[in-house]
This record gives C-alpha cells, sequence and structure tokens, in this order.
C-alpha cells in the first residue's frame, strides 16, 4: 500500500514539474489513468535525452520543413533511457522505420504548418504497439497515451527545448513525501 501511494505521489509530482500552468496535476492524473507509465517515463528523461529531441527539431529545421524526424526511446537494463534520432527519411508528414520490441516510445517533429497533435496514423501506430507517440512542435509538446487513449498536452510552445523543465526536483519529492502533499 506504501509502494502504490508512493508511486501516485511521485506522479502527481513530476506532472506539476512538467505540465503547463493552465493544467491542475490532479486532473492529468486522472486523464492518465494514474500510474501508467507515461508520466513516469516522462520525468526519467535525461539531459542526453532532451538533447537528442534538440537534435531532432534541429533536423526538422525548427519546424519548418515538411519532414518529419524520429526519436526512438529504449530504456536500458538500469532503467534510463537511450534516445535514438534516427535519419531523415525527407517524406512528407510520413515516417518510415523498422519497429523493434525494444521501443518504449516514438517520439517525432511536427511541421508548424500542421495540427501539432498526434494524427490519426500517430494514434494507429501507438495503440498498435502499445506505446506512447509524442509531438515535438512549436506550439508544445504533446502525447497521445495508448492506456487512457487521451491526448495531453504536456508543455507549451517550445519550453520542452529546456532540460530544467522535465527535471523532478529531489527536494520536492522528499519535502512532499514528508507532508503528504496530493498536488
Amino acid at each position: 500500500m506504501k509502494r502504490t501511494l508512493w508511486s501516485v505521489l511521485l506522479i502527481v509530482i513530476v506532472v506539476s514539474d512538467i505540465v503547463n500552468a493552465g493544467t491542475s496535476a490532479k486532473a492529468l492524473q486522472q486523464d492518465t489513468g494514474g500510474d501508467n507509465g507515461l508520466l513516469k517515463m516522462l520525468a526519467n528523461f535525461d539531459n542526453v535525452v532532451i538533447g537528442t529531441f534538440e537534435k531532432a527539431w534541429r533536423a526538422s529545421g525548427n519546424g519548418s520543413w515538411d519532414t518529419e524526424v524520429v526519436v526512438l526511446i529504449k530504456r536500458r537494463v538500469d532503467g534510463t533511457y537511450l534516445a535514438e534520432l534516427l535519419k531523415p527519411t525527407n517524406e512528407f508528414q510520413h515516417l518510415t522505420f523498422t519497429w523493434r520490441a525494444s521501443i518504449q516510445a516514438i517520439v517525432h517533429t511536427h511541421p508548424t504548418i500542421t495540427n501539432p497533435r498526434p494524427s490519426e496514423k500517430d494514434i494507429d501506430v501507438a495503440n498498435q504497439h502499445r506505446v506512447p507517440v509524442l509531438t515535438l512542435t512549436a506550439k508544445g509538446l504533446y502525447a497521445y497515451d495508448p492506456v487512457s487513449r487521451k491526448v495531453l498536452k504536456l508543455m507549451s510552445g517550445t519550453d520542452w527545448r529546456d532540460s530544467a523543465k522535465w527535471q523532478l526536483k529531489a527536494e520536492s519529492v522528499a519535502t512532499d513525501a514528508k507532508v503528504g502533499r496530493k498536488e
């Protein structure tokens, strides 16, 4: 019971650190089905993973080109994440890559001229392989979670480029755990 409570508390803290100010952490936790792994995964992205997102963004002309660039997220044995930047395929609003069971999430750029949210094709791939799909855009960071079957706006604008926006502060976790804060 204590372990489950700690997991829920950790998710709430992570959400409050990564979500834009207009979305309450409690509401997002309910929308995403609680302890589903997506928010835990996002909380564990390190500067190298986030730096790979920045490289993908630059490779897409900062969203100004019509091509999408893909980053595959894989989990290492030690629980950390590895981001694999794929070479751009120069396909218009389309992605091609070989599926591997080690993939934990698909992150890709969306051109500024398109809808920033994951497309129907993105959602189909996420549901088929049961992995989240995230879109990096000039309008924000969006994710489709196949567990909750919801699209979430996780960050506004290009805040996702700032690794400080992703960091879970250890002192916040310790403080919140001691006082039992729910938000």
